[in-house]
């Protein structure tokens, strides 16, 4: 889950698609990407520059990511923001696809593709379209909303990829391949706009390491995947993700039940890594300072985990809490869940309204996911999306809240799942 703050907009995967809608009610929810398709047409007088190529729709969506272009062969790559059963496949035909150059226009494909050429016609002639459709699986979320940014990074499990995708057009672009199990991600915003440059930090749960990528700017093209940095290395199963601009800090979940704090600014000393816990003692650190902050038994299975001023809030998928921290001490506080006034079920991931601690405690500006499709504001539990359609998942939820009050050998444990 992801939140855009200057737009009042909450973003979240559902399995199948990423979707928005309002923060203050939950209206006006869309589907934001639900597939990717990348079209090759193959022809003649796609334009004697890149200039002259006006328009690439698919499917009514416009192809603004130009991947090759030559006068013979066009190539582009773009994100459906429509969600389709896996029923229908495939979902794109050549007759969905349309080129428009300064010359003309063309939708689909020309059967009698020599004879138009022979023709002399300067309007665009398509021999043929290559499709490559296929459906995502988004997982960790991320957004850069600053003023003239507006971007979406998300990993999807179908491709192994991390993808940043534009809010204001249909622009998207790979910035990593091969990252099989993204679990979290986490933007580091630069405090000197001169010197700095935006990075983001991802999981990888299969390989327990955490990596840094320093971004291009977002207004040029990403030719090739820019490579990424290790720096955390030797990790049990890291999850979520967050950082703490302002101080340099990242704090990251373990499923093992554990949290920590990294200063990127800072190395290890030789007296820290003397003093490092035992149970950490395989944890690499490279470049970075990192000690464990926040210990919980291994069944909690922590996964979301966010950051303001005053505290640090995470999410405890099995003991199905939402929970908190001072960060001047780091004692644990229940914030939502885990009586019978307050049930949850598997609470997935939490972001916040604001970096300001007192502001998020005086609006309440926590926003949480649960598993069964449910995203809930504040200690009040106001529920913002309510996506519990499934008759199976109405069953799930009151399945799981129940066994939370009755405890015990009933408990519901979400590993299962895993």
């Amino acid at each position: 889950m992801a939140i855009h703050r200057r737009n009042d907009l909450i973003f979240w995967s559902d399995g199948r698609a990423v979707k928005s809608a309002s923060a203050l009610d939950g209206s006006n929810e869309k589907v934001v990407v639900g597939a990717l398709v990348r079209a090759v047409w193959v022809g003649t007088n796609f334009g004697q520059t890149r200039a002259d190529l006006m328009e690439l729709t698919v499917k009514g969506t416009r192809c603004v990511s130009i991947v090759s272009w030559s006068s013979e062969r066009v190539e582009c790559l773009v994100g459906l923001p429509l969600r389709y059963s896996q029923q229908q496949t495939p979902f794109v035909s050549p007759e969905d696809c349309s080129i428009q150059t300064t010359q003309g226009s063309m939708t689909g494909y020309m059967p009698s593709y020599n004879e138009m050429v022979a023709s002399g016609t300067s309007a665009p002639i398509v021999e043929r379209i290559d499709i490559d459709s296929s459906y995502v699986l988004p997982h960790a979320l991320t957004i850069d909303d600053r003023v003239g940014e507006d971007w979406l990074y998300w990993s999807n499990s179908v491709d192994g990829a991390i993808y940043r995708s534009s809010l204001r057009s249909t622009a998207i672009e790979v910035l990593q391949r091969g990252c099989w199990s993204v679990r979290g991600l986490a933007l580091n915003f630069p405090q000197d706009a001169s010197t700095d440059k935006l990075s983001l930090f991802f999981s990888l749960e299969s390989k327990g390491t955490i990596s840094k990528l320093k971004l291009p700017p977002s207004n040029t093209s990403v030719v090739s995947a820019p490579p990424a940095r290790v720096v955390l290395r030797g990790l049990r199963s890291p999850r979520g993700l967050v950082v703490d601009s302002t101080m340099q800090m990242l704090f990251f979940t373990e499923k093992t039940g554990r949290i920590y704090l990294v200063e990127l600014d800072k190395t290890m000393t030789a007296r820290q890594k003397a003093s490092v816990l035992p149970d950490d003692a395989s944890i690499d650190a490279l470049g970075v300072n990192v000690r464990r902050v926040v210990t919980q038994p291994s069944m909690t299975r922590l996964d979301g985990i966010a950051v303001d001023t005053k505290y640090l809030y995470w999410c405890e998928t099995n003991t199905n809490v939402v929970a908190r921290a001072s960060r001047r001490d780091f004692q644990r506080q229940v914030l939502v869940g885990g009586t019978a006034n307050s049930l949850l079920s598997w609470p997935r991931s939490i972001v916040l309204g604001s970096d300001d601690g007192d502001v998020n405690e005086q609006t309440q500006s926590n926003y949480y996911s649960e598993y069964t499709g449910r995203i809930s504001r504040g200690a009040s539990q106001s529920v913002v999306v309510n996506a519990l359609s499934a008759p199976s998942m109405h069953y799930l939820d009151n399945l799981v809240q129940q066994s939370t009050l009755q405890g015990g050998d009933n408990h519901i444990y979400f590993y299962a799942l895993e």
